[in-house]
């Protein structure tokens, strides 16, 4: 894994127009790996008895079919969402749609465009974009939804879109930046203070988990720097982590049915989300016309 990490690290910053996939790919196939392998290595597993192994491993899996026995639906209509502004961005050509609604520092700060804080969050740059983005958003999105309520979800990714943005607008580069990865840290960050709110009754993989994908993204963010807004990533995990503190004292494990406050918040969040991609339509129609 490490032998992988090194040699990819290395074709990217010698193949720039490779630097994404090479990245990925480092990240995927000797990132976690390797990662994973560092954390097991202070696990001490010679410190439990065979029976108290086996039944980790027996809730692990009991765990790993519940989750995937959970209604996904809402995830599967927001991932078609992203899905359909990304084809419409192509319609009009990537480069256009950004220009027209996604977080262009200038048109923001100077012009007033305040609404692009939401807009950049429901696009993306490329389809490899898109794509890794979509799988990171359904894998943390359908725990979050199994985990808590399915109300959270549109709040907690509406929030730390907008913070991720923010942070972005203030202490990130003056360049465009496009993306849904700061909603989709908002979603890690809140999940890490669900899995402490009930760490005595989750298993402890789960958390471990989330902490191997926030230190692989880190160091992925410091090798990608040069297109990776680490600035939105930071302000949509912190957001996350700020969510998942004010909400700790109300949340209940595996609750379909929240409370009629968070189902208003999220009824607004929804609201607030098409909104958002509708307003990128009249924007790329605008540029399309």
């Amino acid at each position: 894994a490490l032998l992988v990490s090194v040699v990819l690290a290395g074709v990217a910053f010698s193949v720039p127009s490779l630097m994404m996939l090479a990245l990925l790919g480092a990240t995927f196939y000797g990132l976690f790996p390797l990662v994973e392998s560092g954390m097991a290595w202070f696990q001490r597993v010679d410190r439990y008895s065979v029976v108290e192994l086996n039944r980790r491993m027996v809730n692990q899996e009991f765990f790993r079919l519940w989750l995937l026995d959970r209604e996904t639906s809402i995830l599967k209509i927001a991932l078609g969402l992203l899905v359909a502004v990304f084809v419409a961005q192509w319609a009009v050509t990537v480069d256009a749609s950004i220009g027209a609604a996604a977080l262009v520092k200038s048109r923001v700060l100077v012009e007033g465009e305040w609404w692009r804080i939401l807009t950049t969050g429901l696009m993306h740059g490329n389809i490899i974009h898109i794509l890794f983005n979509g799988m990171a958003l359904y894998s943390l999105g359908r725990v979050l939804v199994a985990l808590v309520s399915p109300a959270f979800l549109s709040f907690v990714f509406l929030s730390t879109v907008v913070s991720g943005s923010l942070a972005s607008l203030w202490f990130g580069p003056n360049v465009a930046s496009v993306g849904a990865s700061g909603g989709i840290l908002g979603c890690l960050g809140f999940l890490l203070m669900v899995t402490e709110r009930f760490k005595e009754v989750l298993p402890g993989f789960l958390r471990a988990s989330l902490l191997q994908s926030i230190l692989v993204i880190a160091i992925f963010g410091l090798l990608g720097s040069q297109f990776i807004d680490n600035a939105a990533h930071a302000g949509g995990f912190a957001g996350g982590v700020l969510l998942g503190v004010l909400f700790f004292p109300f949340m209940k494990l595996g609750g379909k049915d929240a409370a009629w406050p968070l189902k208003v918040v999220s009824a607004l969040s929804v609201l607030t989300l098409l909104g958002g991609v509708a307003l990128i339509g009249l924007k790329l129609w605008e540029v399309f016309r």
